[in-house]
């Protein structure tokens, strides 16, 4: 290679990053990272992972397949779920999930293949407007993640460990090795092979296992109210379960229940 060679790859590499560099200050301009789920048993400490695995009801599985007909289409309706399961789980509506880059789509001289994909205007969006959102910000995003990560976050390395992540990938598209080097307070690993599952990797030293069996449930009976109701806001979409209603009413209806009223729904179960 001549040195004007060597040149123009430098001057092309530095343009890369610049455009790159403005891209995620503007994206995640004002943007602040919360704990989305928040029923910690104690504070991060030791990280000991266990899993949970849930398959979708028959129902939500015919229903991805007929509003997603591809599986990137189905991989940008299940993260939108997500972000919108952690706008009801928590008090932020501006939320933000770590996705690998499409394993087609990653190239050898890559140095980063995880972005953040902020997600918000969650009260103002039907199901179908929220997902075109969602499909365009995944899109430039995903041209834009040749950049460390930690650029992208504006943050050292080293911070990772004291702020909250959650991460989502779908397994047919994506991989999950590249969140090896994020300290992951869960991951929502779907897969799609035969029927739709979800599987959450969480720290059990963190979460308790019966709050993510719930948190699993919350998902899908969320998915399928967006799927039933894509006319409706999707800040309008209940997450809780018919016997969860009747068990809340019960509670509230016995006037001998004390119930902490600085409580969300789901914090009452």
């Amino acid at each position: 290679m001549s040195v004007e060679s060597k040149l123009d790859f430098k001057a092309l590499h530095a343009n890369k990053n610049v455009i790159a560099r403005n891209y995620w200050n503007d994206r995640l301009k004002e943007f602040k990272f919360g704990c989305y789920f928040n029923n910690l048993k104690k504070p991060r400490g030791v990280i000991k992972y266990t899993e949970y695995v849930l398959r979708a009801s028959p129902k939500n599985d015919q229903g991805l397949k007929r509003i997603a007909k591809q599986d990137k289409a189905k991989h940008i309706v299940l993260l939108s779920a997500l972000g919108i399961l952690a706008y009801k789980y928590s008090i932020f509506e501006d939320i933000s999930i770590f996705c690998p880059v499409y394993a087609e789509s990653q190239a050898q001289d890559c140095v980063n293949n995880i972005v953040p994909i902020r997600m918000n205007s969650f009260s103002e969006s039907s199901f179908p407007k929220f997902l075109n959102v969602v499909k365009k910000n995944v899109i430039h995003d995903f041209e834009n993640s040749n950049y460390p990560i930690e650029k992208i976050l504006n943050i050292e390395k080293e911070e990772f460990k004291g702020m909250p992540i959650y991460g989502m990938l779908l397994e047919e598209l994506q991989c999950a090795t590249v969140f090896e080097d994020l300290s992951l307070d869960i991951l929502f690993s779907f897969s799609i092979k035969n029927t739709l599952t979800l599987k959450v990797k969480y720290n059990s030293d963190a979460y308790d296992e019966k709050f993510i069996q719930q948190m699993c449930k919350h998902y899908f009976n969320l998915l399928s109210g967006l799927f039933d109701h894509s006319e409706k806001k999707v800040s309008d979409i209940e997450i809780i379960t018919e016997d969860e209603k009747s068990e809340l009413l019960n509670q509230l209806n016995n006037t001998n229940v004390n119930y902490p009223r600085d409580k969300t729904i789901h914090q009452l179960f």
